[in-house]
């Protein structure tokens, strides 16, 4: 995080902004938590691994959403469509899984 998400002024690596005092440690943190998850995807779709990509993508968007994630979920979509996989689940059914719920069916 380069700059404060409140103000705007930059951080230059602090963990509390200078102009407007707010503790961010907590967001860097879960920054970081969804920059490691989204390596592990890489990690697994350079193994030919599109399911465990795909699984930590879920979580990576849970947990920080960011373009690069979404970019990264499209391609993963399409690899298992391109496979003749199962289509990809709506965001409800990720979200239910990443909870670990069933949704009604209706």
């Amino acid at each position: 995080m380069e700059t404060c998400p409140i103000c705007r002024a930059r951080l230059n690596g602090a963990t509390i902004c200078r102009r407007c005092r707010a503790e961010l440690g907590t967001v860097q943190a879960l920054e970081l938590r969804g920059q490691a998850l989204t390596v592990a995807a890489l990690q697994a779709l350079a193994r030919g691994d599109s399911a465990g990509a795909a699984h930590w993508l879920g979580r990576a968007r849970w947990v920080h959403a960011t373009p690069m994630v979404r970019v990264l979920e499209w391609v993963v979509d399409a690899l298992g469509q391109a496979a003749g996989a199962v289509p990809a689940t709506t965001e409800e059914e990720r979200a239910a899984k990443a909870w670990g719920i069933g949704l009604r069916s209706e």
